[in-house]
């Protein structure tokens, strides 16, 4: 038996588990040097069909570079693939450097600007995460779990 690997695509949507009978959905948003960026959409789904329309238009709970092994395990169940709503999902900004000499770079890795004080206060070094912390962190939203500190983190900052 040939064993498939997964290869994320921009756009791939795939269901995280919640409970037996719940899952949010989440979205394969870019790509960098092997590094995924996921979004984790609001609310629970029960139904496939009531999920896969929702990515066009649902607000984002959470953000995270996780590795992909829930995807490539089957765990994260691909559903589709929509990159239409792509555009319209903002794309994190990281420190990089010491803080006396701080910059920002984009999520492709490109720097953007020397960091300011603001900057300094509000972004985040980049973190790549186990993706069971991303699929806690959803668990918890719906009231599966404890909220922990960490997955703050994770939260989507609405501008």
């Amino acid at each position: 038996m040939v064993r498939q690997t997964y290869k994320a695509n921009r756009g791939d949507l795939f269901s995280i588990p919640i409970d037996e009978s719940r899952f949010a959905l989440g979205q394969v948003v870019d790509l960098w040097q092997g590094t995924i960026l996921v979004v984790v959409f609001t609310g629970d789904h029960s139904l496939l069909n009531d999920a896969l329309p929702l990515a066009a238009g649902c607000g984002i709970d959470l953000m995270a570079i996780p590795f992909d092994a829930l995807l490539c395990n089957g765990t994260w169940q691909i559903l589709g693939n929509e990159i239409s709503n792509l555009d319209r999902i903002p794309r994190p900004y990281f420190l990089i450097g010491p803080p006396e000499e701080c910059v920002v770079e984009d999520f492709h890795g490109k720097a953007v600007r020397c960091a300011d004080g603001e900057d300094l206060k509000h972004l985040k070094y980049r973190k790549i995460m186990v993706p069971i912390r991303v699929q806690k962190a959803a668990m918890a939203l719906h009231g599966v779990g404890d909220w922990e500190k960490d997955f703050e983190r994770l939260k989507m900052r609405q501008p």
